[in-house]
């Protein structure tokens, strides 16, 4: 039975869902020219004539203009910043830049006006693989790329197109439809960006101009013919990969290489035609394409390759061009606040509607967020979300663990919406439908209104909240309600040192407030040399009625699944005449920075860390010691790509409280998930 309808509600999920992402779907006609197959062969051309004439208004006729072309190569493209950088300080400003592929990102930067410094600040101020989200192939790719692109352009201007920016870029892309390569020299920025870097498989195609454009490197990451239209003075700045090392009987590894055959000879073959170019080999061909939290290292090797070539660059005709880029100044005072704006929730305002549509887990116990205290269970199933700028909707439809027990899994659909009343204010609501008991469904809906600051900087962070919880439990057919008001605080720490503490104060009130219970929570992480850390949690909750049977909540950190504890405070509590529950955590981890496993890689295992742990809890009047529990723990962050995290911990140790062995495998969790 449980099967059945669980099948029963992914049908009905994916009925009301792929309707949305058909209406995403149009038509990829190409008015204006053929795709006969000789014609393959000729580029499609927007903006070529003020492309021209952009270049010839900065050399005025009286020199020769030198052009730049930044190749793909994923994550090892981060490399051009220290090309750049070295330019810079040699007084070459390039007059053209061609770029495809991730070349592009760094491309479009430099040519907005932004320094190598500042294009190296923007790549380093966040996790990259938070603004990748993961969905079937629907659209045509696994990863929406659209959170990321829109904070690239936030750097730009929303109204900005390709042909105002201070340097003439061509972004080279292909097109599926008409098999026909496409240089972008107008229009679009968001666009642009999105299909430069759009490799099959992994991002969808983007549409403009009627094409359906994938990443132009896919063909030839180092298009010189192209660059060479336009001047005989090209540096070009090159990204290849070597993939020494790899298993070429695991099969991902295999296809990474297969795909990479084609455009390193075609690469190679445009370097070996023009042999008068500055050639810049970036000394990051070791690289993963994935190595996207090594932006550092690869951006000093992309230096130190160009300082390589000093005597070649030195024969160039110094461009003195003056750019009107913004001032260092002007540039803090917007990236502090666009960091500030993405601190406040640890999310970018996208530009443009998202779909995505995959596997989706939710752990409602074990989170940063102050959600869902009185849920408490695991859910694992199909996930749809749409996003725009002030919205967001997730429906999740699959299976329900509890945390606190063996049972068996059992049909769930959460849905959650969120709207942003104001940039620092939202208002969320979360609803659930479990069948845990049979045909007689479990029911819980949660509102949230929450408002954050940041009094000092983006290291601080102040949230005002307030909570109210029910829930319908099938099987003691009762209600249980909690309502939660208060203040929690965040600081991070910065890259020098990253601490991190978080400490709440809030009132909660249970059983339509006819109970009163003053809460406070504090956690923090310390990292200690020899990669080390130390991190740990208090959570405390006293009654102010004296009727004892304070609730306990499994988000408050002790992993024991004793009935006499697990049930205390709900609807059919159990006695215990004891007006307070504390719980204190200690954690001590090795967290070795160099192990990084991957499997072809598509995964890789990072932030892996070992080490013990002990957990305490006082809740019984007449205890004079805690109950604790005591081993060993593993944890790691499976990451696909490098982009998309899941982070995974398993516990192993004995349970004084329930006086037996604790095994606990958990998803999605993690202190500051």
């Amino acid at each position: 039975m449980i099967t059945k309808k669980l099948i029963a509600a992914i049908i009905i999920l994916l009925m009301i869902i792929f309707p949305a992402f058909a209406l995403t779907e149009s038509d990829t006609t190409v008015l204006n020219n053929s795709n006969e197959l000789l014609h393959s062969v000729i580029p499609v051309e927007y903006g070529r004539s003020s492309f021209v004439s952009r270049i010839n208004d900065r050399t005025q006729g009286k020199r020769e203009p030198v052009g730049l072309l930044l190749s793909g190569g994923s994550a090892r493209a981060f490399a051009h910043i220290g090309v750049i950088r070295y330019l810079e300080e040699k007084g070459i400003t390039p007059d053209y830049i061609i770029s495809n592929s991730m070349g592009s990102i760094v491309g479009i930067m430099y040519a907005a006006g932004l320094s190598s410094d500042q294009i190296f600040e923007i790549s380093t101020s966040l996790e990259i693989s938070s603004l990748f989200d993961i969905t079937f192939p629907v659209a045509g790719g696994i990863l929406d790329s659209t959170k990321f692109v829109s904070f690239l352009t936030s750097y730009i201007g929303d109204d900005v197109k390709l042909e105002d920016l201070e340097i003439p870029i061509m972004v080279v892309a292909e097109d599926a439809a008409t098999k026909r390569q496409v240089h972008i020299m107008e229009g679009d920025i968001f666009k642009a960006l999105s299909a430069s870097f759009a490799i099959p498989v992994y991002f969808p195609p983007v549409q403009l101009y009627g094409h359906m454009l994938i990443d132009g490197g896919i063909t030839n990451l180092v298009p010189l013919d192209t660059a060479y239209e336009y001047s005989s003075t090209v540096i070009v700045s090159t990204t290849f990969y070597e993939g020494s090392g790899l298993n070429l009987r695991n099969p991902l590894s295999l296809l990474n290489i297969a795909m990479d055959i084609g455009k390193r000879r075609s690469g190679a073959r445009s370097i070996i035609d023009h042999p008068d170019a500055v050639w810049i080999r970036c000394d990051v061909e070791d690289f993963s394409f994935m190595d996207f939290d090594a932006v550092e290292e690869l951006a000093m090797r992309g230096y130190e390759s160009a300082k390589e070539k000093e005597k070649e660059l030195n024969d160039l005709v110094r461009t003195d061009v003056q750019e009107s880029s913004a001032s260092d100044s002007q540039f803090d005072l917007l990236h502090q606040k666009i960091l500030e704006d993405y601190s406040l929730y640890d999310i970018v305002i996208p530009d443009y509607p998202s779909h995505q549509l995959f596997f989706g887990l939710k752990n409602f116990a074990f989170q940063k967020d102050l959600q869902n205290l009185l849920r408490d269970e695991t859910v694992l199933g199909l996930r749809y979300s749409y996003t725009n700028s002030i919205f967001r909707l997730s429906a999740l439809g699959g299976f329900g663990i509890q945390s606190s027990t063996t049972d068996n899994g059992y049909p769930e659909l959460y849905l959650s919406t969120t709207l942003s009343l104001t940039e620092s204010t939202m208002i969320t609501a979360d609803m659930v439908t479990s069948f845990e008991r049979g045909m007689i469904p479990g029911f819980y809906y949660m509102g949230l209104l929450r408002s954050r600051q940041q009094p000092v900087s983006n290291m601080v962070v102040l949230e005002e909240f307030v909570r109210f919880e029910q829930q319908y439990d099938d099987s003691s057919q009762e209600f249980e309600s909690l309502f939660d008001a208060g203040l929690t605080s965040w600081f991070r720490g910065g890259p020098s040192y990253p601490a991190k503490l978080n400490a709440t104060l809030s009132y909660q009130s249970t059983q339509l407030f006819e109970r009163h219970f003053f809460n406070t929570h504090f956690d923090f992480r310390l990292p200690l040399p020899r990669d080390f850390v130390l991190s740990g949690t208090y959570s405390g909750r006293f009654a102010f009625d004296g009727a004892g049977n304070v609730p306990f909540y499994r988000s408050d950190g002790f992993l024991s699944t004793d009935s006499s504890l697990v049930g205390q405070g709900g609807a059919s509590s159990v006695s215990n005449d004891a007006n307070h529950l504390i719980v204190s955590v200690v954690n001590f981890d090795w967290v070795p920075e160099s192990f990084r496993p991957t499997a072809g890689e598509l995964l890789i295992m990072k932030d892996t860390s070992m080490g013990i742990f002990g957990q305490f809890i006082w809740y019984e009047r007449s205890q004079a010691s805690p109950y604790w529990i005591a081993g060993a723990r593993f944890s790691s962050t499976v990451s696909l790509l490098g982009l998309k995290e899941l982070p995974t911990s398993l516990y192993l140790g004995y349970d004084s409280l329930a006086r037996g062995f604790l095994a606990q495998f958990q998803f999605g969790i993690g202190t500051w998930e």
